[in-house]
C-alpha cells in the first residue's frame, strides 16, 4: 500500500512528483493536456504536438523532475484507486440518486454500516443509511437500505454529510443542517452542526442542536464527536487543538486547548470520528482545502491522520506530515475545479482502519489502511 506517494520527494513541494501518463483508456482535461504540452515545449521545442503527446503518454515525464521541470506536477494527480487500497461504490447499488457521496461508517452487531449523503436531482440533500458486505465492501444485497428521517425545523432544511459513533449504547450522528435560500439571486449558507440518536435498530430517538460558539448563528461544520469514558466529547478545531466536553443538558462543561499541527496544505478541519487505538490514543483522520498551484483557481482536497492522548488535555502525540489521500481529477467530476477527498467515517478491524470517504462530491469510497503501516509514517510530538 502506498501510503505517502513513492514518486515524492522533500525537494520538491510535496505533493508534486507524480508522473503524468495518460492512462490506459482514459484521458485528461483538454486544459490540463495543453499545459503539459506547453510545460514540455521548453524542453523539446523542435517537436511536433504529436511527438509531445507521446512523451506524456510515456515514462519520459518521470525524467523532466530531475530536469526540473515541476511546475505542472501539481496540475494531475492519481486517481484513488492508485493512492490505496480502496474501493469505490457503484451509485447504482445505493439509493437512486445523481449522487452519492461523504459517507459515515460504523460496526453494528458486527455489520458494517454506511451513512451517506444521497444528493437529490432537486439539489436538496438527505442521509441514508445501508448495511456494506465485509468481503466485497459493496452494498449487502440482502441488507438495510433505508432513509434516515431527521425531523425538520424548516421545510427548505438540508441534511448532509453524517459521521457516526457510539456513546451510551445507542448510535449517535452528526451532521451539517442549513436551510437553502437566496437574497438578490445569491445562496445563503449558513450551516450548522447537529446531532441525531438512533437506537439500534435506527429509530431516532433524539435531536440535538449543541449551542456551542457560533453554532445556529455563524457558519459550523466538521465537528468531530466520539465517547470518552462514556463522557461525550468533540473536537472543535486544530489551531489550537481544542476538545469540548458536553453534558447531558447538552451544554459544554469543559473545553482543553494544547498545541495544534503545521500541516502545508490548508487550514485543517475535522472529518472522521476519533476511534480507540490503545488505552492511550485515539485515532483520526482529518481534511484540508486549498487552491491549487498548478491551477490557479482549481481547490484540491486532502486527507491526513493524527492521534491524540486518550486524556485531558486531549494533547496530539503524532501525525502524518504528508497527506495519505489528495483530492483527484481522474476520478469522476461534476466541478472540474473541484477535486476532493472527503473522510467521514473510520471503524478498526484486525490492524485495518476502513476509511469511508467522498470522492469529487459524486462517489462514496471505503478505502483499507494497514494501521502499523500508517502510524509508521507519522512523525512523533
Amino acid at each position: 500500500m502506498n501510503l505517502s506517494y513513492a514518486l515524492k520527494t522533500r525537494s520538491l513541494i510535496p505533493p508534486r512528483g507524480f508522473a503524468a501518463k495518460l492512462p490506459a483508456g482514459e484521458t485528461i482535461r483538454n486544459n490540463v493536456w495543453d499545459h503539459l504540452q506547453l510545460e514540455l515545449r521548453r524542453y523539446y521545442p523542435d517537436e511536433t504536438p504529436q511527438q509531445l503527446d507521446r512523451r506524456i503518454d510515456s515514462d519520459t515525464c518521470d525524467e523532466l523532475r530531475l530536469m526540473g521541470a515541476t511546475s505542472f506536477f501539481d496540475v494531475y494527480y492519481p486517481s484513488l484507486r492508485e493512492q490505496g487500497d480502496v474501493t469505490f461504490i457503484d451509485n447504482t447499488d445505493l439509493l437512486p440518486a445523481p449522487h452519492n457521496y461523504n459517507p459515515g461508517l460504523l460496526i453494528v452487531d458486527g455489520k458494517l454500516m454506511m451513512c451517506y449523503r444521497r444528493h437529490l436531482d432537486t439539489s436538496f440533500s438527505e442521509i441514508c443509511v445501508t448495511e456494506i458486505d465485509w468481503g466485497t465492501f459493496k452494498p449487502a444485497t440482502l441488507g438495510l437500505h433505508r432513509v434516515l428521517h431527521i425531523p425538520k425545523n424548516y421545510e427548505n432544511e438540508d441534511f448532509e454529510d453524517t459521521r457516526m459513533w457510539w456513546h451510551q449504547g445507542q448510535i449517535w450522528s452528526s451532521y451539517t443542517c442549513w436551510r437553502r435560500a437566496t437574497m438578490n439571486g445569491k445562496w445563503l449558507y449558513t450551516p450548522q452542526v447537529d446531532v441525531a440518536v438512533w437506537s439500534p435498530d435506527w429509530k431516532l430517538q433524539k435531536k440535538i442542536t449543541h449551542l456551542y460558539r457560533t453554532n445556529t448563528q455563524k457558519p459550523q461544520k466538521n465537528w468531530t464527536y466520539f465517547s470518552h469514558n462514556n463522557r461525550l466529547m468533540c473536537c472543535y478545531e486544530f489551531s489550537p487543538h481544542t476538545v469540548t466536553e458536553f453534558s447531558d443538558s447538552n451544554e459544554s462543561v469543559a473545553e482543553w486547548e494544547t498545541d495544534g499541527i503545521e500541516w502545508d496544505y490548508g487550514t485543517i478541519r475535522g472529518s472522521t470520528p476519533p476511534v480507540s487505538l490503545s488505552d492511550d490514543e485515539y485515532l483520526s483522520f482529518y481534511h484540508s482545502r486549498k487552491v491549487d498551484t498548478g491551477l490557479p483557481g482549481k481547490v484540491r482536497y486532502y486527507a491526513g491522520a493524527y492521534c491524540f492522548e486518550a486524556k485531558e488535555p486531549f494533547r496530539i502525540t503524532r501525525f502524518t506530515e504528508q497527506p495519505v489521500f489528495v483530492g483527484s481529477e481522474k476520478d469522476t467530476q461534476w466541478d472540474s475545479q473541484l477535486a476532493c477527498v472527503f473522510p467521514c467515517g473510520l471503524v478498526l478491524r484486525d490492524e485495518v482502519a476502513y476509511v469511508s470517504m467522498g470522492s469529487n462530491d459524486m462517489e462514496c469510497v471505503i478505502a483499507r489502511v494497514d494501521v502499523e503501516e500508517l502510524l509508521d509514517k507519522m512523525t512523533m510530538l
